[in-house]
């Protein structure tokens, strides 16, 4: 039987004993296999080795599909108001507007110093636009205008109960001369 003496400055790994020992075999050498190398440990299992280092990460996946539409969600609080905008431009020069007319007013009085019944009238041409009367210590009874249901009044009326005490009436008037 042969005899192998290997000498190692370093520690030697087991691929390299067994290609040492391959190398060295004759005929009639006893084989050696050493332990951990194919098995040659006749199945007894050593201790668990310490966890390795964290290994680099991943490259990124691909994104996922979009999920659902969600749900509307409450409305929010009122804003604070916002700050007061800025004047505008000018505006453009208005059309010329129609010409104007001008109307004379006037008012026309009649007196009773007895009597329930009193009118006076505008000047022919003219219409009314409003009148009153005066009935002194008498007790009133009508105020009205003058003038067909639908037309202009032309003059105003006016009645009290009673006879004895004075009554003024007064009508005011436009004049519709050109």
């Amino acid at each position: 039987m042969g005899a192998l003496g290997v000498v190692f400055n370093v520690a030697p790994n087991a691929a390299a004993i067994a290609d040492a020992i391959h190398r060295s075999s004759t005929a009639g050498a006893v084989p050696y296999t050493v332990p951990g190398l194919h098995g040659g440990d006749n199945g007894k299992g050593g201790d668990r080795g310490p966890q390795g280092h964290q290994g680099k990460p991943g490259k990124p996946g691909k994104p996922g599909k979009p999920g659902p539409q969600g749900a509307q969600g409450a409305q929010g609080f009122q804003g604070d108001r916002g700050p007061r905008g800025y004047q505008g431009f000018q505006g453009f020069q208005g059309a010329q507007g129609a010409t104007g007319s001008f109307s004379r007013t006037y008012i026309k009085t009649a007196h009773i110093d007895s009597g329930t019944v009193v009118a006076v009238n505008c000047d022919t041409g003219d219409f009314a636009t409003g009148g009153g009367f005066n009935a002194g210590n008498g007790s009133p009874g009508s105020s009205t205008p003058i003038g067909a249901v639908g037309s202009q009044a032309t003059g105003w009326q006016a009645t009290k109960t009673g006879t004895g005490t004075p009554l003024d009436v007064y009508v005011i008037c436009v004049d519709q001369t050109p």
